[in-house]
């Protein structure tokens, strides 16, 4: 009992336990360094372009997309798709479809896409195209929410929005199309 008491192996016991904490929270760090974080964002745009004659053409639904690398390393953007919440629909491009995926080869952004730490890109996809696909197996208060794949095949999810907001932009651009340019 009296070899316990003794400062030498007080101060060995100490030091195993200093060094067994400093380890573990070095092992947590690297963990949490090494994780992928991405920021997805939304929003619903009505774009149009403006001639040299001050002609403004019709106005069209988007979808504008903003990813944000919150991680400390690179992350290559492999596909944005749209999410259906589980749910899966029918459509010309196939039956029982979980997502649609966005490709457009006329835009400058070529995927996969590396995003730095820090960065943030930014794309738009046409909701027209999208409504016409994913309309009739929708109903207005479903769930859809934007996800992104890394190269890794991880996903990335956004916050859920509702499909009847993609509606209601479809249906302002057509209305105003319809009542400006006959």
């Amino acid at each position: 009992m009296e070899k316990w008491l003794d400062p030498i192996v007080v101060v060995t016991f100490y030091a195993a336990i200093v060094s067994t904490v400093a380890l573990i929270w070095n092992i947590v760090v690297l963990i949490r360094n090494k994780r992928i974080k991405l920021k997805i964002n939304y929003k619903f745009l009505q774009t149009f372009t403006k001639d040299v004659l001050n002609n403004f053409s019709p106005i069209s639904p988007e979808l504008g997309i903003e990813i944000t690398n919150l991680s400390d390393n690179d992350v290559y953007i492999k596909v944005i798709s749209v999410d259906f919440c589980g749910k899966k629909i029918n459509c010309e491009f196939g039956d029982n479809i979980p997502a649609l995926t966005f490709l457009d080869t006329t835009k400058k952004i070529k995927y996969p896409y590396c995003l730095k730490h820090g960065e943030l890109l930014k794309d738009n996809f046409d909701i027209n195209s999208l409504c016409k696909e994913i309309g009739k197996n929708l109903k207005l208060n479903d769930k859809i929410r934007v996800l992104v794949y890394d190269t890794l095949g991880r996903k990335h999810f956004s916050k859920k929005f509702n499909y009847e907001i993609l509606v209601e932009q479809v249906k302002f651009a057509n209305d105003y199309n319809k009542n400006n340019y006959r």
